[in-house]
């Protein structure tokens, strides 16, 4: 009964973005975002890897010190825990309304030149099941990706400012400056891109040695757990060989309508594509990390959930978008079918409860 609830909710969730989509309506949008959060929220204490983790260092005011060990992590959860007369649960819906929220609000934003309905299936496809695992983490990443409409703004010092407070949730969300890193180097002249390279250069060495000398704990932790060449994984190159497929037959369409003199509103401009495609390259090379360590591929997530975007503008009012967007549903559709047959992530048998 709860994996049915579980489906249910979303497929109903997906119809309400999709209704959103058709009839230009935020009300509708915000409606699938609160069945998903509920879900998320509600979910038992033995519904995923972590949650029972949470439960208990919610409960028990963070007894582990080397646990969820981001003070303001910790100071944010115990301020709403005594706001809501400790109950745990009630802080869970709060963050996966912030998670779900921020996400597909901002993926809302490029719904005029990308397939909306087709890039939240694929949230919801890929991502939704990590999110209620790694929890903190994706309240780091669903503020960063927000946060990324500064960026087209140009106003690099918010969003660094933001990306700094993220490190108080999730320290790994400071790789999320190699995203500010791409928009900055996009706009620039060739002499301020040299000008650039120096900070990044400096930048680069006092913060390998920070996080060495401070979390190197974090570090280990990511790294702990080693495969070996035979566990290789193959989605990953496949996603690679999309990628590259598409992004090259993008490359030859965007000489043809430059040729012909063409322009549109309707379409990513040249710069936000290769913009949008190289935050994912980065996200993808990131995350085939895991191929070798098991939780190394988190720290991609901050860049990869651009991943939605890109074949979101695949999918919109393009002539061989039904193909585009076969080849990654394949993808998505097989990892969510891994996790509800294999029960990798241990969400199933879901079921609710309020604590």
């Amino acid at each position: 009964m709860g994996n049915l609830l579980f489906f249910t909710s979303l497929i109903i969730s997906i119809l309400f973005f999709y209704l959103a989509d058709k009839k230009n309506n935020k009300k509708i949008m915000i409606c699938g975002i609160v069945i998903l959060s509920l879900i998320a929220g509600f979910r038992g204490i033995k519904v995923g890897f972590d949650t029972a983790y949470y439960y208990d260092a919610f409960l028990r005011d963070f007894p582990k010190s080397w646990q969820f060990e981001e003070k303001g992590f910790r100071i944010i959860s115990n301020f709403f825990m005594n706001v809501f007369n400790n109950h745990a649960t009630v802080l869970f819906i709060i963050y996966a309304m912030i998670t779900n929220f921020l996400i597909v609000y901002r993926l809302w934003d490029f719904r005029k030149k990308c397939n909306f309905t087709f890039m939240t299936l694929l949230y919801i496809l890929i991502f939704f099941i990590d999110s209620m695992n790694i929890m903190r983490q994706f309240i780091a990443i669903s503020i960063i990706f927000f946060a990324t409409r500064l960026l087209e703004k140009k106003k690099y010092l918010w969003f660094a400012i933001i990306v700094g407070l993220c490190t108080v949730i999730h320290t790994s969300a400071l790789l999320a400056i190699i995203i500010m890193v791409i928009y900055m180097w996009k706009g620039l002249s060739l002499k301020n891109k040299l000008l650039l390279i120096i900070p990044m250069i400096v930048f680069s060495i006092f913060g390998v040695r920070f996080i060495y000398n401070y979390g190197s704990a974090d570090i280990n932790n990511y790294l702990s757990t080693s495969n070996s060449l035979n566990n290789v994984n193959l989605t990953f190159i496949y996603r690679y060989i999309i990628f590259i497929f598409t992004f090259f037959i993008s490359s030859i369409q965007t000489k043809k309508i430059n040729v012909n003199d063409k322009k549109t509103t309707s379409e990513l401009n040249k710069t936000e594509f290769n913009i949008i495609s190289l935050i994912y390259m980065v996200g993808l090379t990131l995350c085939s990390l895991g191929m070798f360590y098991s939780f190394a591929a988190r720290i991609g997530y901050y860049c990869l959930i651009f991943e939605l975007v890109y074949w979101g503008y695949f999918t919109y009012k393009k002539k061989n978008k039904y193909l585009y967007g076969g080849m990654i549903m394949i993808y998505a559709l097989y990892i969510f079918s891994y996790e509800v047959i294999y029960n990798g992530s241990r969400i199933f048998p879901y079921y609710c409860n309020f604590i």
